[in-house]
């Protein structure tokens, strides 16, 4: 079993992550195509740090480098495996092909620069992602339960609902705010 330490800090990277999804879907949904440079950048960024996180709970499983990789957290890799495959929607392949995608855009596209990059012709889809972040915070939280550590908040699925809402409501006015800013640097 992963020690309070390891758990809690699964905790801190599970919360970055949907609040990088929540806020990246939030400034999408206030404007799909803002006409600033200083947006696209902000969202492309959100994208990024998204795939980072995940990559950190679900990307490589090193026991020393990544402890808040879910193998090395649970007890039982069959029975949260079948547990997250579930949380996600996907059967083992179609997880493998997300788990690659993600992988690779992280690889190729965020922590280096590989002119030679290949398999990335679109921007991962991030709902999977925030899926298997839901059931593995879920998961932690029941963990800490049984150390006598009550996590919040107690449904992480209601918290990340309201975070993107409020974030699309501050998304909304921030857009609006710079509407009328003219787009000089190309």
């Amino acid at each position: 079993m992963a020690d309070k330490k390891q758990l809690i800090e699964t905790v801190t990277v599970l919360g970055s992550l949907v609040r990088n999804i929540a806020l990246k879907r939030a400034l999408h949904n206030a404007e799909s195509d803002p006409h600033l440079n200083f947006w696209r950048l902000i969202y492309g960024n959100q994208m990024d740090m998204a795939v980072l996180e995940w990559c950190k709970l679900f990307g490589s499983d090193d026991s020393e480098k990544q402890l808040v990789h879910w193998k090395n957290v649970t007890q039982d890799e069959d029975a949260f495996r079948t547990s997250l495959l579930a949380a996600a929607e996907m059967d083992a392949t179609q997880w493998a092909a997300y788990w690659r995608e993600m992988k690779n855009y992280r690889d190729y596209t965020v922590a280096h620069h590989d002119p030679r990059r290949e398999g990335i012709p679109t921007f991962p889809v991030l709902e999977p992602a925030m899926k298997s972040a839901i059931y593995y915070f879920e998961y932690v939280r029941a963990e800490l339960g049984k150390l006598g550590i009550n996590q919040q908040p107690s449904n992480v699925g209601v918290y990340v609902e309201q975070f993107e809402e409020l974030c699309h409501r501050a998304a909304k006015a921030a857009l609006a705010a710079t509407r009328d800013i003219p787009e000089t640097v190309m």
